[in-house]
């Protein structure tokens, strides 16, 4: 695999900026990792989300299997994007737009005045990691 687009490396060389890879990016990433005020990771809360990735106006999107659209935050540090094969590497798994997954997941409603790129969906998802993301078809 021609690893040249992915940006895997310079995820594990840079800190996690807010407005770089969550306001004005393409492809959208959170801090998973969340701490108390010692410096312990926190668990993060989980629900279910099941769906498929899509690659949309320049844009990743999360389509839910009832077909509601969603701007997906995926966990930085853990997520790579290869934008040349439109493929993700989340923690592990590949997936390929189209195929359809599971994974914990938390839904939110978008704000319509939302300042950045490709929040053009009613709907965001975080996805996360606890608990694993499994492609159920490719």
């Amino acid at each position: 695999m021609n690893t040249s687009s992915m940006i895997s490396d310079e995820q594990g060389k840079e800190p996690y900026s807010f407005n770089k890879h969550y306001v004005f990016s393409n492809v959208k990433y959170y801090d998973y990792q969340k701490y108390d005020n010692q410096g312990n990771i926190l668990p993060v809360p989980a629900s279910g989300a099941s769906g498929r990735f899509e690659w949309d106006k320049n844009c990743l999107v999360f389509i839910t299997v009832d077909g509601s659209r969603a701007t997906p935050i995926l966990p930085f540090g853990v997520t790579q994007w290869d934008s040349a094969s439109k493929t993700l590497h989340i923690d592990g798994t590949t997936i390929r737009m189209g195929d359809l997954i599971e994974a914990n997941g938390t839904f939110t409603s978008n704000l319509s005045n939302r300042e950045g790129i490709c929040w053009n969906y009613p709907y965001i998802v975080g996805i996360g990691v606890m608990g694993g993301i499994t492609v159920l078809e490719d």
